[in-house]
C-alpha cells in the first residue's frame, strides 16, 4: 500500500529526515523538497549570485579605471599642444616686435613716414624670410591707421584686396587701450583657406597710431596638426577663442566653423571658472557623448579643447566586459552542472530511500503514523487509515491530532474529551517515556496503540490490530475456567493418583489425602 504523505511539511529524527510521498509514483518528483536538495539549490544560487556581483563589481572598476585614464591621457595631450601652440603665438609675436623695432629704427613718427618707409620692397623681402621661418604663418600684413594694406610678406607687387574680415585699425580706434588682439576666422582671399590674425598696434613716439601689423595664421596648418596626434578616429582636437568662438577643428565642421559655443557647458560651467577642466558631457557639435579636456593658453584668449567619445575610452573595458561575462556564464554554467548532478544523486538516494521507506510501511501489518511538534499528521500509512476508515476529507494533509480524535469520537470509537486525552499522553512522553493504551472500536475490533515520542517534538504512532488475540486470549480464559471446574468436581467425586514409571507417586488429589490420612508432601514421590 502507498504512504500518504504532506507535501508541504517535513519531519528529521535524530538520524534520518522522512521524504513525504502521496504514492510511489509522485516519489521522484517529491524528492526535490528535500531540505538536503533545498540548501544545496540554495548554495549554488548564493555561489551564482556571488559570482554575479563580484564580476558587476570587477567590470565597474574597470570601467572607472579606463574613464580615469582616459582623461588623464587627454590631460597631458591637451597640457602638452597647448604649450606648443602658445609658443607657436609667441612666435609670431617676436615677428611683431621686429616691427615695431624696425619702426623705432628708421625714425618714423608719423603715420606719413609709416606709409612711405614700410611699404618699399626692403620690408617686404624682410616680413618674407621671417613669414617663412613658422609654418603656420599664412601671411604676414602692414596696414596704415585706415586699414589700407602698404606691405605683405605673401607676394610683390603688393595686391590691390581688402582683408574681408574685421577692421583692424577700426578695432583698435575703438579701444585706446588695446595694443592686439585676436581676429575671427575667416577665409584668405589668396589660399580660400581659414585664417585667422593677431593684430598688434602700432605707435609712434608721441602715441599717434600708425597702423596694424597682423600674424595671419594658417587654421590648417593647424587642422593638419591635429589630425597626426588626434588619440582616435573618433577624437577631436579644437581651438576656441576664449569667448566661445571656434577657430579651427579635427574633424572638421565647416558649418560649426566662427560659431560662438560660450553657452556649452565646458565654457559656462568650467572655463568661465578656471582656465582647465576635464568633463563629460554630451558634444555640442556632433552629440555625441565625451570625455572633454580643455586648457587655456598662458599668453593668449584662446583654449585648446581635446575630446575623445565615451565608446572610445571604454572600447578596452567593451572587449573585457565580453570576456569576463563568458568567463562569468562558464562559471554559471559549471555551478548549475555541479548542482544539477548532486542534486539527482541525493535526490536519486532519497528516493531510494522513500520507496524502501514506503514499500516497508506498506508491508506493515501495523498502522503507522507520525505527528510533528505542531499536532498535524505527517505521515501515515493506509493501514492506519484501514483500521479507524478515516474518510479522505479527514486523514489528509494539515489534519491534526484534534480532528482524528474528534472524527472517532463522532463515530463511537472514541470516548472522552480529546484534548485532554492528547495533553495526558504527551506530559507522560516528556519524561520519555512510552506511552501505550488498547482502543476499542465502534465494530468491536480491539487496537494497541504505542505512543513514542521524537528528538524535538513529536512522537511515532502505532496501531496493531489485536481483535483476534483478544478472542484467543477470551476462548483460553473460558476453557480454563471449564477445566477448573471439571477438575474441581471430579476432586470432589472420586480418589485420584497418578504415578510415574517408576511407579512412584507424582500427582493426587484432596480426596485420596483425606481417605489415606497423609499429607500430600508425605505421598508424593513414594
Amino acid at each position: 500500500m502507498p504512504i500518504d504523505a504532506i507535501k508541504s511539511h517535513q519531519m528529521q529524527t535524530s538520524s534520518e529526515e522522512f521524504a513525504q510521498v502521496a504514492d510511489n509514483s509522485a516519489a521522484p518528483t517529491t524528492v526535490w523538497h528535500s531540505r538536503t536538495i533545498r540548501l544545496l539549490i540554495l548554495c549554488g544560487v548564493l555561489l551564482a549570485a556571488v559570482t554575479i556581483a563580484v564580476t558587476s563589481s570587477l567590470l565597474l572598476t574597470l570601467r572607472n579605471r579606463d574613464l580615469a585614464e582616459s582623461e588623464s591621457n587627454l590631460k597631458s595631450l591637451v597640457l602638452v599642444l597647448a604649450e606648443q601652440i602658445d609658443r607657436s603665438f609667441q612666435s609670431i609675436e617676436l615677428i611683431q616686435a621686429s616691427v615695431v623695432e624696425r619702426i623705432k629704427y628708421l625714425g618714423i613718427a608719423s603715420a606719413e613716414d609709416y606709409k612711405r618707409k614700410m611699404s618699399g620692397h626692403d620690408i617686404h623681402l624682410i616680413l618674407k624670410s621671417q613669414a617663412e621661418t613658422l609654418p603656420l604663418v599664412e601671411a604676414i600684413v602692414l596696414t596704415d591707421a585706415q586699414g589700407k594694406l602698404i606691405n605683405f610678406s605673401r607676394s610683390w607687387p603688393i595686391p590691390s584686396v581688402k582683408v574681408p574680415n574685421e577692421d583692424a585699425s577700426a578695432v583698435f580706434k575703438s579701444d585706446p587701450h588695446l595694443t592686439s588682439f585676436l581676429g575671427d576666422p575667416f577665409r584668405s582671399p589668396v589660399t580660400g583657406n581659414w585664417i585667422v590674425s593677431i593684430a598688434r598696434k602700432l605707435t609712434g613716439p608721441n602715441g599717434e597710431f600708425l597702423g596694424v601689423v597682423q600674424g595671419v595664421v594658417e587654421l590648417q596648418y593647424l587642422e593638419k596638426l591635429f589630425e597626426a596626434i588626434v588619440p582616435t578616429s573618433n577624437s577631436s582636437i579644437a581651438l576656441f577663442r576664449r569667448d566661445g568662438t571656434l577657430l579651427v577643428r579635427y574633424p572638421r565642421q565647416e558649418t560649426a566653423i566662427g560659431q560662438p559655443f560660450r553657452q556649452s557647458g565646458l565654457f559656462a560651467n568650467v572655463l568661465s571658472k578656471y582656465d582647465h577642466g576635464t568633463v563629460r558631457q554630451i558634444g555640442v557639435i556632433d552629440g555625441q557623448e565625451r570625455l572633454i579636456s580643455a586648457r587655456s593658453l598662458a599668453h593668449y584668449p584662446v583654449v585648446l579643447v581635446v575630446t575623445t567619445t565615451v565608446a572610445d575610452a571604454l572600447a578596452n573595458w567593451k572587449r573585457e566586459t565580453i570576456t569576463m561575462i563568458g568567463m562569468a556564464l562558464m562559471i554559471g554554467i559549471v555551478i548549475s552542472g555541479v548542482v544539477s548532478v548532486a542534486a539527482w544523486r541525493i535526490g536519486k538516494k532519497i528516493n531510494t530511500q522513500n520507496l524502501r521507506l514506503d514499500m516497508a510501511l506498506s508491508n506493515m501489518l501495523q498502522g503507522l503514523a507520525m505527528v510533528d511538534a505542531s499536532m498535524q499528521v505527517v505521515v501515515w500509512n493506509e493501514r492506519y487509515r484501514e483500521m479507524y476508515k478515516y474518510p479522505p476529507d479527514v486523514l489528509k494533509p494539515g489534519c491534526t491530532v484534534f480532528d482524528l480524535l474528534r472524527y472517532r469520537a463522532a463515530t463511537g470509537a472514541f470516548s472522552g474529551n480529546p484534548e485532554q486525552h492528547v495533553r495526558d499522553f504527551v506530559a507522560k512522553m516528556a519524561e520519555g517515556k512510552r506511552v501505550s493504551h488498547e482502543v476499542e472500536t465502534a465494530d468491536g475490533r480491539y487496537i494497541a496503540v504505542v505512543h513514542k515520542p521524537m528528538a524535538g517534538g513529536g512522537w511515532v504512532v502505532t496501531h496493531e490490530d489485536i481483535t483476534e488475540r483478544k478472542k484467543i486470549e477470551k476462548t483460553l480464559l473460558q476453557t480454563n475456567q471449564k477445566l477448573i471446574e471439571r477438575q474441581y468436581a471430579i476432586d470432589k467425586a472420586v480418589v485420584v493418583a497418578f504415578t510415574d514409571v517408576k511407579g512412584n507417586i507424582s500427582y493426587i488429589n484432596n480426596n485420596f489425602c483425606q481417605i489415606s490420612g497423609y499429607a500430600r508432601d508425605e505421598l508424593l514421590g513414594k
